[in-house]
């Protein structure tokens, strides 16, 4: 791979699937590492420039007036990562975004996945509102995902560090699961065939608009 002309989020710059698909686990690894890399290293640089005023002077400890954009970027980059673990091309990102929390979060998710997707997930980013629930910017949150007279509490940093160490999780994983690289693979074949497709303009369906919400399946 070409490391000067590679860009995580230009998948136009990604190399082609005929090149991919004949690469063993341990390569394609490293792709991944580096797509996961720079989506984490993007969204860690907005929680942190908003920690600081343009002299460096720390001014917040919370995300202060930035907590839906965190939340929905992390959402995002979950729904990313859980495709590539997933593969499938059926419209189901529910089923995509819990499985990928239930495999490769800590145990103190599971069982919590349906309600960080659709009261956190989709009531963000859908309605850039939350239900019944409570964003925090306090790291090591000794409140993160309790439910308190069905107000759900969610601390977005221990999110971000939870969310790093499941990718770390898939990864390792990866390396030695053949049904993890044949997902990545779909996947991976999907979007540059998209990226190739559509490299000029992309056109969305009109068909999709009668799909809406969490049940709309991304065009890519």
């Amino acid at each position: 791979m070409d490391n000067e002309s590679f860009e995580f989020a230009r998948t136009d710059t990604w190399p082609l699937y005929s090149s991919i698909c004949t690469k063993n686990n341990n390569e394609i690894a490293i792709l991944i590492g580096k797509i996961s890399g720079g989506i984490l290293e993007e969204i860690g640089k907005v929680m942190n420039n908003s920690l600081v005023d343009v002299t460096g002077t720390i001014i917040s400890q919370n995300c202060a007036g930035i907590g839906h954009v965190v939340l929905i970027a992390i959402c995002s980059a979950i729904d990313t990562m859980a495709a590539f673990s997933n593969g499938s091309d059926k419209n189901d990102n529910k089923v995509r975004f819990t499985s990928f929390i239930a495999k490769f979060f800590q145990d103190k998710y599971h069982g919590k996945e349906g309600a960080i997707y659709t009261v956190f997930r989709c009531d963000s980013v859908h309605g850039w509102n939350l239900h019944k629930s409570t964003i925090s910017g306090v790291k090591n949150d000794s409140k993160h995902l309790t439910d308190e007279l069905g107000v759900i509490y969610l601390s977005l940093y221990d999110l971000f560090d939870d969310f790093k160490m499941a990718v770390n999780k898939y990864i390792a994983d990866f390396k030695t699961s053949t049904d993890l690289k044949n997902n990545f693979l779909k996947r991976y074949k999907k979007i540059k065939n998209n990226s190739i497709s559509n490299s000029t303009v992309r056109t969305i369906s009109m068909s999709n608009n009668k799909l809406s919400g969490c049940d709309r399946e991304e065009n890519n």
